[in-house]
């Protein structure tokens, strides 16, 4: 009896008045009662619903052998009463407290299934279901949809695949299934001659199988099996009836028995279709897997067959009563082919991780695995023979020929067996000649010793056993039919962008690393080829059907006419589909005649000054090689860099936010970006006379009060003298001033003594360490994986070049054409950080041109232009770096290394194999002698001073050391969606150090002089909200070196550092794994980070009660010979101590109230001079005025 929870039955019974009724009357009322009655059983049996088809639509794609959520599997009655993570899903001993009921609740925690509430007539019956024992009906099991078709199209011409081939057991004779065809070709060893062609299908052929008596030939294709007479031609049987979709696979077991038929939905079921050979009859319909079957094969003695599938799985099955026998499971994707051995004893698989699989069929356990040399794409189809060179082979002269679709046949020999599965060089290859095009099947015939191979542009080629190939069955073209005439539909112009768009091709669907649900798009479609063979070719192209262009999985999934788990992308009947639909129909070709590439895109407006909460509609124009232009805004996607400035939709309309700045939308169609920028000012903008008094100290002001100007802005009032030497002391040598330098500052009345102090600064020797420190950052590598000596040499060298004030285009050029030994010379432990190419070339893009291309290594960069090519191009200047000596040997690498340049290095494209040509990032092609260094030619293109990358980079990267933010921020992420707040300054400022020869401290000087450098942090109320114009100074957290030397002056007693001397600043630390609590806490790179090290400069929690609480920092605040002591033994009155302190940490003098609060420590009770002076400097190292530059 079903529990009321679960009860959804609720009868309403209707009285009848009586009525007196004649004996005719009577006779007929009581038949019609009983029609009644009967009609009522049926309505009822019709209406209540089956629990197992309710489990079977609601859970399997989720519960099934490929997903396994929660580890439950559903699809088979032991997996299901086995239970998963969370315990049986199904208790036969109490059945309604199955935990699979409990879920499927309203209030179900998780609740199931996830995004839908079932009826409760379901859930009643699936109580039922699970009360009556909870039995796998299989006729359900394998129940689809019936999927009908209400055009069928003739396939286009020049679209006449190879879906099937079979050679006749004998060998005399090959059957080919070509487009909607069935050819039949006679074999002899010299030739093949075309004897027979039968139509019949309505769709491409998918398979073909003889029977072991040749007399019949099965084919295969959409909803349809012929039985042909092999002799007459004639149709013997066509079966449609029980058939759902593609039949994939043919095979005939038991000695001719059986015919065996795989069918299903993509992405649903695969299923077997059984028949009785007597008469064709449909005897057993099975859901054997989750997901299409590609192949069929059966054992020599006729009573195996095997399966093999898109869900990774080949199963096993018994021929007659056809139950399971086991499954292999190894695979990483889809399985495309399965061959058993000739003895029956060992099957061989293969599919789309490019591997095959060779299984022992008793234990069901793989023994060898094997590619082939750089196999990267499917296995397509696989033949397993005894080696037919040899006249009396051994039963282990195994002799395996694989496809795949990369046309390159290859045959494996000598297979290696291991004990449990590993991944080796399984079996000794031999490559075959590649065909023209990918290939899709393959037969062997045993009478001509010949492989045939079929390829998707519908060509048949003949192969020797050496590979040779010894004639080509060409399609024989057809009399043209007529057709509907459609507008070609260009597949990189017009089919990509309407992936992207969709989302298809975004980095969280099938873009991902390794795609979703073995479909795998490229990011933003930079490889438009690998996208096509992905769409057409891949898995059998099971994803297209020409001849039905509305049938294919493609439209079916992006319309939701079957579950995808991305939802439905558009609407049948919408622009889209249409355009797909007629893309498909022309035989979804890779391009058409005369098809313009594309060049660039534009969007308007570019740029623009809006009202604050103002909507803005973008336009998006697509420039093409021809000259043609193309609105595509409704294909491009938008994404705003701050949706605090602006937001926007997917069609491109921007709203403008509530705060005054810039809002920045990053526009990409395809691979192809543009930026518009929308400036918001302030709702007043201020009158020209507001800026005509603003001191112009050098061009900088000039053109930030330029921008300013332009966006309502206001620069803030000059600091104090006292916050600016502050200031210039932390950000140009990384220390507090002394108290005394910091009185006769204050005292002078020199009106050009900030200048001074500036050249006084620059020319301070702690000037290179403070910038060593920082260049540190950027170059030197990890101690834990290079070695010590290495980097202890490369942080001399580059302390060394900055006292020497070194001009930068100089350091970086000796840094990248280093040569020699890592125990002799700095730079060179470069090359034994970043060793590979690649490596170099993205890490010296990224320091030195601000370009970041790591993202374009293996797709193309999302928010940029640049793709693989330019990555490896630019890995190419240093692939002629030869080494020898001690690698790497972490955590050790104690020997030395040797690097020099040698001519003859290449760099190849790692998916098309091309050596890569010598070209830097927006770059011209360098042509090089082979005897010259490319390193040497790309320094001279990044020295040059037309460079626009070199010189900005270095510029952004020292301002934003000075302001706390880039022109272009992040500093080293130059790029047009991250464009330059202030691009007329970072010119200006590049050109500028570039005309005064590279000199840094030059560069600085200009920064430090400059009116917006020394305005006050305080805003005023045109830019308390901007953080990007440079309109006052952001206050920034001190780094930890600066931090640490800066207490060390506070307290008197220097922080020890393990292998310097005793007083050593922290600024001369020159590693990351020196022990140091206080550096750790306060934000140093991590010891294992590799260059270049990014800080976070956020304050932190830790980081206060660190000063709060830090016992090692008490200690040396009172040590007897620290500053406090020295100033209590000193003849200071507390006024003077006071003023001191102050003095020493925040370069001023105390107010007057900060002075009598700070006195009156001086005379409370129990206190002495001694700890006074603790107490106060204390309490200012624990202030916000300390631990910022401000």
């Amino acid at each position: 009896m079903v529990s009321d929870r679960f009860s959804v039955a609720k009868y309403v019974r209707r009285g009848f008045s009586g009525i007196m009724l004649t004996g005719l009357q009577k006779a007929a009322r009581a038949s019609v009662t009983c029609m009644v009655a009967w009609c009522s059983h049926l309505i009822a049996e019709a209406a209540e619903p089956n629990g197992f088809r309710v489990l079977k639509e609601n859970c399997f794609r989720c519960h099934g052998e490929e997903k396994r959520k929660g580890g439950l599997v559903l699809t088979s009655r032991e997996a299901a009463l086995k239970g998963g993570e969370s315990g049986k899903a199904i208790n036969l001993e109490k059945p309604l407290e199955s935990l699979l009921l409990e879920l499927v609740l309203e209030n179900g925690d998780p609740h199931m299934p996830p995004k839908k509430q079932l009826p409760e007539n379901e859930t009643q019956a699936l109580a039922k279901w699970i009360e009556q024992g909870a039995k796998w009906d299989q006729e359900i099991l394998a129940e689809l949809p019936v999927r009908k078709v209400d055009e069928w199209r003739e396939l286009p011409v020049g679209f006449q695949p190879v879906g099937a081939l079979e050679a006749s057991l004998d060998g005399k004779r090959l059957a080919i299934g070509r487009g909607k065809e069935v050819e039949v070709y006679e074999l002899t060893e010299k030739d093949a001659n075309r004897t027979s062609a039968w139509t019949g299908h309505q769709d491409e052929i998918r398979s073909l199988s003889w029977s072991p008596d040749g007399k019949f030939l099965v084919s295969g294709g959409f909803g349809r099996i012929i039985v042909w007479n092999a002799d007459s031609g004639k149709k013997t049987k066509v079966i449609e009836k029980g058939l759902s979709g593609r039949v994939t696979a043919l095979t005939f077991a038991e000695k001719g028995k059986w015919l065996v038929a795989a069918d299903g939905e993509p992405t649903v079921a695969g299923r077997l279709v059984t028949f009785d050979a007597k008469d064709w009859s449909r005897t057993q319909t099975i859901r054997a897997h989750d997901d299409s079957i590609y192949a069929l094969s059966t054992s020599p003695d006729g009573k195996l067959v095997a399966s093999a599938s898109a869900d990774k799985l080949v199963k096993l099955w018994k021929a007659g009563d056809w139950s399971f026998e086991g499954t292999l499971e190894g695979h990483t994707e889809q399985v495309l082919a399965v061959a058993f051995d000739p003895s029956g004893e060992r099957i061989a698989t293969a599919g789309a991780d490019a591997s095959v699989k060779a299984w022992r069929v008793k234990t069901l356990k793989e023994f060898s695995t094997f590619s082939g040399r750089n196999a990267k794409l499917a296995k397509t189809d696989l033949i397993w023979k005894l080696n037919p060179t040899k006249e009396k082979p051994d039963k282990k002269d195994d002799w395996i020929v694989a496809t795949d679709e990369a046309g390159a046949p290859r045959l494996f020999t000598e297979l290696v067996e291991h004990e449990g599965a590993q991944t080796s060089t399984g079996a000794k290859e031999r490559a075959w000649p590649n065909g023209d095009a990918g290939h899709t099947t393959a037969a062997f015939s045993a009478a001509t010793k010949q492989v045939a191979t079929g390829d998707v542009k519908g060509v048949v080629t003949l192969r020797d056993l050496t590979g040779k190939e010894t004639k080509r069955l060409e399609v024989i073209p057809e009399p043209e039919h007529e057709a509907q005439p459609l507008s070609p539909i260009s597949f990189r112009n017009d089919v990509l962008p309407i992936l992207n768009r969709a989302g298809c091709a975004s980095g969280n669907c099938h873009a991902k690393a390794g795609g979703r649900n073995g479909f795998q798009l490229s990011i933003f479609s930079f490889d438009p080829k690998s996208d096509h063979r992905e769409i057409v070719q891949d898995a059998r192209g099971r994803r297209v059907m020409p001849a039905a262009p509305d049938e294919s999985l493609l439209l079916r999934k992006a319309m939701k006419v079957i579950d995808h788990e991305g939802g439905k992308r558009f609407e049948k009947g919408s622009e889209f589909h249409k355009a797909l639909s007629n893309w498909i129909a022309q035989g979804a070709p890779y391009s058409i005649p005369d098809e313009p590439s594309l060049e660039g895109i534009t969007a308007s407006p570019a740029k623009g000054q809006y009202e604050k909460g103002q909507k803005v509609k973008l336009k998006v124009l697509a420039r093409y090689s021809d000259g043609s232009k193309r609105e595509v805004s409704h294909l491009a996607s938008y994404q705003s860099n701050d949706d605090g400035k602006a937001t926007v939709d997917e069609n491109g309309l921007v709203t403008l936010g509530r705060e005054s700045g810039e809002g920045v939308v990053v526009i990409r169609y395809v691979d192809e970006v543009a930026v518009v920028r929308l400036a918001i000012p302030v709702e007043k903008l201020l009158p020209s006379n507001a800026y005509s008094g603003l001191p112009v100290h050098n061009e900088i002001d000039r053109l930030v009060y330029q921008r300013h100007k332009a966006m309502g802005l206001l620069v803030s009032e000059p600091c104090t003298d006292a916050e600016f030497i502050r200031r210039a002391s932390l950000d140009t040598v990384g220390k507090l001033p002394n108290a005394q330098r910091t009185r006769k500052f204050l005292a002078s009345e020199d009106n050009d003594k900030r200048r001074k102090l500036i050249d006084e600064l620059l020319a301070d020797p702690e000037w290179a360490d403070y910038w060593a420190t920082k260049f540190g950052d950027l170059l030197r590598p990890n101690t834990q994986r290079v070695g010590v000596k290495p980097v202890f040499l490369m942080d001399r060298w580059i302390r060394k070049k900055l006292r020497e004030n070194t001009s930068y285009d100089q350091f970086v050029r000796e840094l990248l054409s280093a040569e020699g030994s890592t125990h002799e010379y700095g730079p060179v432990a470069f090359y034994r950080h970043k060793r590979e190419p690649a490596d170099a070339g993205a890490f010296v893009s990224r320091i030195f041109l601000g370009v970041r291309l790591e993202c374009a290594q293996c797709h193309h960069h999302p928010n940029e232009k640049w793709g693989q090519d330019d990555y490896f191009q630019m890995a190419a200047f240093f692939g002629s770096m030869k080494r020898k000596g001690q690698g790497i040997s972490a955590p050790i690498s104690g020997e030395p290394e040797y690097w020099w340049f040698q001519p003859g290095g290449t760099v190849k494209h790692p998916v098309s194999g091309e050596t890569m040509r010598l070209k830097p990032p927006d770059g011209p092609v360098i042509e090089t002698p082979d005897e010259k260094d490319p390193r040497k030619a790309l320094l001279d293109w990044m020295l040059a001073p037309e460079n626009p990358f070199f010189t900005q980079a270095i510029a952004n990267r020292i301002w934003g050391e000075f302001f706390g933010v880039g022109i272009v921020h992040p500093v080293d992420d130059f790029r047009s969606s991250n464009p330059p707040t202030n691009d007329a300054l970072l010119q200006w400022l590049a050109k500028d150090f570039a005309n005064h020869g590279h000199d840094l401290k030059h560069l600085m000087r200009r920064i430090l002089n400059s009116r917006v450098y020394q305005a006050s942090s305080i805003p005023n109320e045109t830019n308390t909200r901007d953080h990007d114009n440079f309109a006052r100074s952001l206050r920034r957290r001190l780094p930890a070196e600066v931090m640490a030397d800066a207490v060390t002056q506070a307290v008197g007693i220097a922080d020890t550092f393990e292998g310097l001397h005793p007083r050593a600043r922290a600024m001369t630390v020159w590693n990351t794994t020196m022990n140091s609590l206080f550096l750790d806490v306060f934000g140093r790179p991590d010891a294992s980070a590799e260059a270049p090290c990014e800080r976070d400069p956020s304050p932190t929690i830790g980081q206060s009660l660190h000063i709060m609480n830090s016992e090692q920092l008490s200690k040396r605040l009172a040590h007897k010979d620290g500053r406090a002591a020295s100033l209590a033994e000193s003849k200071l009155t507390p006024n003077e101590i006071v003023e001191e302190i102050y003095l020493s940490l925040y370069a001023r003098f105390p107010d007057e109230q900060e002075k009598t609060i700070a006195v009156a420590v001086f005379t409370r009770e129990g206190a002495s001079r001694k700890t006074a002076a603790e107490d106060l400097i204390w309490a200012l190292l624990n202030t916000p005025e300390f631990v910022l530059n401000h």
